[in-house]
């Protein structure tokens, strides 16, 4: 076992108390950091779920337009034909 005489006892108290406030300020920007980017993450896949969205109903409107004009050239014909 090391002995330490007392009067370095304050300086290695004060040494580690300094360890652990940067310690502890290092843990919260790393907290603060882990919402950002789950904040950023979260709006990231809002609106790529909205663009998929759009995507699909743009897709369904041209399937739903190609369909109608089929259907619709048969109104056209004339009679007889």
């Amino acid at each position: 076992m090391i002995t330490i005489p007392l009067p370095y006892m304050d300086y290695i108290k004060i040494f580690f108390a300094v360890l652990k406030k940067i310690f502890l300020a290092g843990l919260k920007q790393l907290y603060s950091l882990d919402k950002n980017i789950k904040f950023v993450y979260n709006n990231l896949v809002t609106r790529i779920a909205g663009i998929a969205q759009l995507v699909e109903q743009r897709i369904r409107n041209a399937q739903v337009a190609c369909s109608s004009h089929v259907s619709s050239s048969k109104l056209f014909r004339l009679p007889g034909f």
